[in-house]
Formats: structure tokens, sequence, C-alpha cells
């Protein structure tokens, strides 16, 4: 899952901006490269937990295999080698995931208020110059708002060939981009079509999953504590 179907998952258990963040603090420090520390506050840890439980179980999801599997053959039919498929086939799917979720209005409203927090109440570093780095991701989200560039297939295909670009064995040659970015229609199309169904079926694990209803009762506290 990419951040911002961590933080829609999120938003079904949860209307805390602290969850809410944390559900997306792990994909964010990948994004910049920094090691992210045990947290403090019990809120941000509790959706940090929530982002690694909501990510196992959406890897064991059938429906995401499929489409991971569909898009590795699409892509090795358009002409890119094994390892850059492979990628692709994973990532791809999860940020066109991304895009086909963006415009729900209670998530939409949680994201936006997670990533002001990101500003004025940041997790903590271990390091000053990772803080400072996650301060400059954080400015640069807030200043984009939601992100909707994930809609358009060019750009999830130019995130792509920037996340798989530091590493050797998926690394697209220059010929593989130019075959990427016509060949990530079908597949960004195809997973747009399937996203309803697709979080269907990760609400239903994660209700079925050990420690489930966790959040779920802290928030039902939460509101009759201030009712």
């Amino acid at each position: 899952m990419n951040f911002y179907a961590h933080l829609s998952a999120a938003s079904w258990h949860s209307d805390d901006a602290h969850f809410a963040l944390g559900s997306m603090l792990p994909d964010f420090a990948s994004m910049i490269g920094v090691r992210l520390p045990g947290q403090k506050h019990e809120r941000l840890s509790s959706g940090i937990e929530f982002h690694h439980r909501s990510d196992k179980i959406f890897h064991q999801l059938s429906g995401f295999r499929e489409h991971e599997q569909w898009t590795l053959q699409h892509m090795l039919e358009a002409g890119l080698r094994r390892g850059p498929a492979r990628g692709v086939a994973h990532v791809g799917v999860e940020l066109s995931l991304d895009g086909a979720l963006v415009g729900d209005r209670t998530a939409d409203a949680l994201y936006l208020r997670a990533i002001e927090l990101a500003l004025s109440d940041p997790p903590s570093f271990s390091e000053r110059a990772d803080a400072a780095r996650f301060e400059g991701l954080a400015t640069r989200l807030h200043a984009l708002g939601l992100p909707t560039g994930y809609r358009d297939q060019q750009t999830v295909a130019e995130r792509l060939i920037r996340i798989l670009q530091p590493r050797p064995l998926l690394r697209l040659q220059a010929h593989e981009e130019a075959l990427l970015l016509t060949a990530v229609g079908p597949m960004h199309d195809r997973v747009a079509a399937d996203a309803a169904e697709i979080m269907s079926s990760l609400a239903r694990a994660l209700s079925d999953a050990p420690g489930a209803t966790s959040d779920e009762s802290w928030d039902r506290e939460n509101r009759e504590a201030e009712s």
C-alpha cells in the first residue's frame, strides 16, 4: 500500500489526525530515506502499528496479487525486463490505487488535517538532519494539497521511474522508460475499476485480524467521553 491507501484505511477506524499521520509515517520515512524511531505519542504510535498490520494483510489479498501478476505479465509483453517489470507490477498497482481513492470527502479531509499536523506537531527523529528532511517533505505535501497526481497515468509512470531508479536490479533503462509511458495505462485503469473491491476486501480482512477492534474501541470511547 502507498501512503494514501493507508490513510484511507485509517479513516475507517478513527478520525484522529495523529493516528492518520502515523498510518502514513513509515511510507514518508521511506520516501526521504530516513529511519523512523519509536514515537512517544500513543495515537501516533498506534497509527504506525496499524500501517504495518494493514500492509501485511494487503499484500496477502488475492485481489492485490491478481493485479500484481496481471501487471507483471503485461509489462513483460510490453518489452520490460523481468526485474523492472516486477518492480512496476508491485509499486505501480499501489500508486494507481492511491489515485483511485483520492476524492472521498472523509478521507480527503482527514489527510489534509494529518499533513497540517505533520508541520505543527511533527514526529520525533533521532537525527536533526532526518527531522529537517521530514519537515521538507511535509512542506511539499502541504503545498500540493490532495495527492491527485496519482490519478494521472503519466504521473504514475514518472513516479515509478524515480522510485525504481536507485535499485540496480529494478532500474528501467531508457528504452524501457518510453515503453512504460505507454504500458502503464491499462494497469492504471484496471486498478481504478477494481479499487472499491480491493479496499472492501482489505476492510474485511482487517476486521478478522487479531487486534482489529482496538482502534475502533479507542475512537468510540473517545467520542463517548466528548459527548
